[in-house]
């Protein structure tokens, strides 16, 4: 895991294109040749690069630079075009390695390679329990959706349904805040501090 995590570095320092198009094409080849699905790749790369790329759009127009096109009475630059671009080459990249290395590699590896690489402990301490507490929370939800659909739940009115979706959303938030409680009063047992 070191590896990967070194290359995540080195893409998200370099300066230098060629290494985000090769990343960008590299890591999904890799990525599927050791069995990630498509889908799931594609899904957890794309949505963030575009939103990553509309929040970076307006400088577009706002970059000076050589005019490009005119649109809606501003005009695209050479510049603004080339910084969101390779922003958003930049981020594809990153969260192509990222997404490659998490579905590959278990949590406690990735946090271990982070801790060799001179990581805070804290920082990757919080990590695994962050990552536990999601799987955990989403273990708890999925249970709850099936208990509410053996019960015969999912009624076809939208008010019905709006009131088992909201009942099983404050149970689901309170469940959760107890197993942060407990999580917290577990930390403090073994020596960690508020």
């Amino acid at each position: 895991p070191v590896g990967p995590v070194g290359m995540l570095v080195r893409v998200a320092l370099a300066d230098w294109v060629v290494w985000w198009v090769g990343l960008f094409v590299g890591v999904p080849l890799l990525a599927l040749q050791s069995g990630v699905p498509a889908w799931l790749f594609a899904g957890r790369v794309l949505p963030v690069t575009l939103l990553s790329s509309v929040v970076v759009l307006p400088q577009v127009v706002i970059l000076e630079g050589p005019p490009l096109a005119g649109v809606a009475g501003m005009t695209a630059t050479v510049e603004g075009v080339r910084y969101v671009g390779t922003f958003a080459l930049r981020v594809a990249a990153s969260v192509a390695t990222v997404t490659a290395l998490v579905t590959t590699t278990r949590v406690p590896a990735v946090t271990g390679a982070a801790r060799r690489l001179g990581v805070p402990y804290q920082i990757t301490t919080i990590v695994e329990v962050t990552y536990r507490f999601l799987r955990l929370s989403t273990c708890d939800l999925r249970a709850m959706l099936v208990a509410r659909r053996s019960r015969g739940g999912g009624r076809t009115d939208l008010k019905g349904s709006w009131r088992d979706l909201s009942g099983i959303a404050g149970t689901f938030l309170l469940r959760s805040l107890a197993r942060g409680e407990r999580v917290e009063r577990a930390a403090c047992a073994r020596g960690g501090r508020n």
